[in-house]
């Protein structure tokens, strides 16, 4: 019947519609980590971010067959906080890791729970803001890697991850 865009003036992907956003950019989370050598042999790490509060501004168009309307919105999309930690073994011949990540989507406002695309001017006369909800669920990822120095100048790499999704059966992920 009809479609719902929302545009900003800059590209902001982040890879769930809708998918150029201009976020104001004044939102800050806090990020710390350590670092710790155990011994000579073996590094271990741990870090964690809290969730971004961020605010997207721009316009909404609907298009209902040939009439359109477009008004301001402005939507509150959080980026999700995380945990992690990992370790390296460091051998004579190579370097293993592996690091284990918590991402906690679910709490992340309009990813995890609802968000409402507020309308500075009612769409058709009476629709003042729309919900958007992804229902992510929180995810684990797992890294192992290894390297070694082939020489001074080279050094190979490989690794492996596995994350989990983050979004239902009934939705693309």
């Amino acid at each position: 019947i009809g479609s719902i865009t929302l545009n900003t003036n800059r590209d902001f992907g982040i890879g769930l519609p809708p998918d150029n956003m201009q976020a104001e950019f004044g939102e800050a989370a806090l990020v710390l980590g350590a670092r710790y050598k155990l011994n000579p042999l073996i590094t271990l790490g741990i870090a964690g971010r809290t969730r971004t509060k961020t605010t997207f501004k721009g316009t909404t168009t609907l298009a209902l067959g040939a009439a359109t309307e477009t008004v301001p919105f402005r939507l509150r999309l959080d980026m999700p906080g995380h945990i992690q930690a990992g370790m390296a073994l460091h051998l004579p011949f190579a370097e293993l890791s592996f690091d284990y990540q918590r991402t906690f989507w679910s709490d992340a406002v309009g990813l995890g729970t609802p968000a409402n695309i507020e309308f500075e001017t009612p769409l058709l006369g009476f629709i003042n803001r729309l919900q958007v909800n992804y229902k992510a669920h929180d995810s684990d990822t797992y890294r192992f890697g290894v390297s070694h120095n082939v020489n001074p100048g080279i050094r190979l790499m490989a690794g492996y991850a596995r994350d989990m999704r983050i979004f239902g059966a009934e939705t693309v992920d």
